[in-house]
């Protein structure tokens, strides 16, 4: 099975929107899930397990569900308010000083009681919700050789009854133009977040079964 990354990802009911990410148990060396970026923009990325993956191909993804089951999973980005950017000259030249917790939000102005609309806000942070012991992984993540930097992430080949990975595909490197290589899993070394370390050097992945880019 494929499980490609920035491609359509399709309900029983209609399109949910794009796959944006993997998570991948890096000690099992399996996926567990993918990240759905929603249509609108305004909607959080959503953690889809990968056994509501119907069927997938280099071009799309099906899931066994409706749109409506998509609200009712884990986010996968969660947004945090340090505060809200105050333009009080009393609060002196201190950056951290003018954040303060507690004010109400106008997007994307912070209404200040007895300052009206102040500057921009600044003070927000989003971070990937990442399972216990699990590391995500972007298209584009680093492939590095034994003898340095090889190529970037494309997808990865599962199987479909354990989720087990079985080849890592990989594109972007200067051995080759619009060319892909599928590297077996046994010839990954380590998985951390959005880097892949392999036990070939760079001549060795160059000798590797090639497939066109479709």
């Amino acid at each position: 099975m494929d499980i490609p990354i920035n491609v359509r990802v399709h309900c029983s009911d209609g399109l949910a929107g794009h796959s944006s990410c993997i998570i991948v148990n890096p000690l099992t060396r399996t996926v567990t899930h993918f990240v759905l970026r929603p249509r609108s923009m305004l909607d959080v990325e959503k953690l889809v397990p990968v056994a509501l993956i119907k069927e997938s191909n280099p071009d799309m993804i099906l899931l066994s569900c409706p749109l409506s089951e998509i609200v009712n999973l884990d986010s996968f980005n969660k947004g945090h308010f340090l505060g809200y950017e105050v333009d009080d000259p009393s609060l002196g030249d201190d950056s951290d000083s003018k954040y303060t917790p507690g004010r109400i939000m106008a997007w994307p102005y912070s209404a200040v009681a007895g300052y009206g609309y102040s500057s921009p806000i600044t003070a927000y942070v989003v971070e990937e919700q990442i399972p216990i012991d699990e590391c995500p992984i972007h298209r584009g993540a680093e492939v590095e050789a034994t003898d340095g930097w090889v190529g970037r992430v494309y997808e990865f080949l599962v199987n479909p009854e354990s989720s087990a990975i079985t080849h890592l595909v990989l594109r972007e490197n200067h051995f080759w133009n619009n060319k892909s290589v599928t590297i077996p899993v046994s010839q990954i070394k380590t998985i951390e977040t959005d880097r892949v370390y392999l036990k070939l050097d760079r001549e060795a992945v160059k000798n590797l079964t090639h497939l066109p880019v479709h």
